[in-house]
């Protein structure tokens, strides 16, 4: 580590309450331009798929349900699994989805506005948590219309149940 790093690090540590005072005012005096720098992290895959990572995280704890991914990398690697055998094609609904990592603008306070392409985690088996055999990518929209499931999504689905051997 450079001499310069060291003493950066020291002063944050010396000074973390005065520097965390002037962050929160940086952001208080220009929500704009946070908004913009979000924006642009969130379509960059890093900012996405990270997004998506500590959601699935979240959604499990909140439905105490397994959680078996070591860490983002492992995610992450998984993600490319099914990108080298899928491409962005949507598994669920394939091939009429191809799917998106984008974030809309959303106004006053970043609303999130849904767009129905965008990648999403699903597991296979509810109750079973998130693992790599019970996970998956799939567009928003197939995941959301699961409680009513076309023949075409009934058929992809047991196909992959299948292919990973899944039980309840």
């Amino acid at each position: 580590m450079t001499p310069k790093a060291i003493a950066s690090r020291l002063y944050y540590k010396n000074n973390y309450q005065k520097e965390l005072a002037r962050s929160r005012r940086y952001k208080k005096n220009h929500p704009e331009k946070i908004l913009d720098i979000r924006y642009d992290y969130m379509n960059r895959i890093e900012g996405y798929m990270k997004e998506r990572y500590n959601g699935m995280k979240f959604t499990a704890k909140q439905k105490n349900v397994p959680f078996l991914f070591e860490n983002f990398d492992q995610y992450m690697n998984h993600w490319n699994a099914q990108y080298q055998r899928w491409g962005m094609w949507c598994p669920g609904c394939h091939p009429t989805h191809l799917m998106t990592m984008l974030r809309r603008r959303g106004g006053s306070g970043d609303k999130r506005k849904m767009i129905g392409t965008n990648i999403s985690n699903d597991q296979l088996i509810s109750s079973a948590g998130y693992s790599l055999r019970n996970h998956w990518f799939v567009c928003w929209d197939y995941n959301n219309r699961k409680r009513n499931f076309k023949i075409s999504d009934t058929k992809n689905f047991l196909k992959i149940v299948k292919e990973r051997k899944l039980e309840e």
